[in-house]
């Protein structure tokens, strides 16, 4: 009875109810299929993605790059639940409407297909629930973009991501197309700002555990006392309460971390700003958005030797450090070994360079196969 999009009758109406006693009708009529086209004149594209952040960020993006490109057609994006702080791009995409999207039971996927009657469907970045999956396998044009679970079905073309392998077909080559997403600032201002003095250097970790992240902590002044440390993910909450040498760039008034100061990023967006001129950053959970905006800026990476990677290519270039004292170990060499820095900075950015090469071949070759669609 839980799930609001699936294809379950009674739990459907239990949350249709409820949507309607709070407000929520727009969200009730989508998930009957009642959903509006963008432009009555053009016949829209339909993107679908889930309810992942992952999901709709990558939905977002192939929404915009595809209104673009088709000026004869509208686009309409559609996601399983909405993050308002990724959808503010579309604001500024022409022809372009997004909303709720439909639930799985049959007869609301078909209307919303009947009264959209789109030039063809993209998956964005989710798994397509049974009856979704049927109307793709039914229709001349649909296209599955980065599943996180293998798909056996047909689609005009899938473009497998590394999560999962391509078992349905014709498969484009595997790549992650966040790899395309994830660029850093092209200026350091903020980061000048922040360590101050040019011999500080500005390390990062991220992780949940925040006892995991005060340990590092106190590693980090006894062997690096002079430099930054900025922490992100979960174990931020927990660590702004309890020490009074915690500095928020939430709250930052744009003056030098003084030393011994414990940063915490603790709003999106600060990596892509900060990674200019960051010498390494660690990542004890898995982020794929923060692997390759670190790739990309030239900053060292490290994670656990368990962790998952987006490739094998990309596992083995990173240093492994399993513990705290291993990432003050990496972070203590790599600040003052020049010669073995500047090999893993080259190992990194080889694989970097490849990756997107081959995202933004798949890319390519998605919005142009769709421009050819009518």
């Amino acid at each position: 009875m839980i799930d609001p999009c699936g294809r379950f009758l009674p739990a459907l109406l239990v949350h249709d109810l409820r949507d309607r006693l709070h407000g929520r009708s727009r969200r009730a009529n989508a998930r009957w299929g009642r959903l509006q086209r963008p432009d009555a004149q053009r016949r829209p594209l339909w993107i679908v993605s889930g309810a992942s952040r992952a999901s709709v960020r990558l939905g977002v993006e192939l929404t915009r790059a595809l209104a673009t490109r088709r000026t004869d057609a509208s686009a309409l994006f559609t996601y399983e639940a909405e993050h308002q702080d990724l959808l503010g791009p579309l604001a500024r995409s022409p022809r372009t409407r997004w909303s709720y999207g439909p639930s799985d039971y049959v007869r609301a996927v078909q209307a919303a297909w009947h009264r959209l009657a789109p030039l063809g469907i993209v998956i964005a970045g989710v798994t397509p629930r049974p009856n979704l999956l049927a109307l793709c396998e039914g229709v001349r044009h649909a296209l599955l973009v980065a599943p996180p679970q293998p798909v056996s079905g047909r689609f005009e073309r899938i473009y497998p991501s590394h999560v999962a392998t391509c078992s349905g077909g014709p498969c484009a080559p595997q790549a992650d197309l966040s790899v395309l997403l994830d660029t850093p600032a092209e200026h350091a201002d903020s980061t000048r700002v922040l360590i101050g003095a040019a011999a500080r250097r500005l390390w990062w970790w991220h992780g949940a555990d925040p006892t995991a992240a005060k340990r590092l902590y106190a590693l980090f002044r006894g062997h690096l006392p002079d430099d930054v440390l900025i922490v992100s993910g979960e174990a931020c909450a927990s660590l702004a309460a309890e020490s009074a040498t915690v500095m928020r760039l939430s709250a930052w008034e744009r003056v030098p971390a003084p030393p011994g100061t414990l940063v915490l990023a603790d709003e999106p967006g600060w990596l892509a700003a900060l990674t200019p001129s960051l010498s390494g950053i660690h990542l004890a959970v898995e982020q794929a958005d923060f692997l390759w905006q670190a790739l990309a800026g030239g900053a060292i990476v490290s994670a656990p030797e368990f962790a998952h990677a987006p490739s094998p290519e990309v596992a083995a270039s990173l240093l492994h450090a399993c513990d705290e004292n291993d990432v003050i170990a990496a972070w203590t060499r790599m600040g003052t070994d020049a010669a073995a820095r500047d090999r893993v900075q080259q190992a990194q950015r080889a694989v970097y360079a490849a990756e997107n090469r081959v995202a933004l071949a798949n890319a390519t070759e998605l919005i142009e196969r769709v421009c050819r669609w009518r």
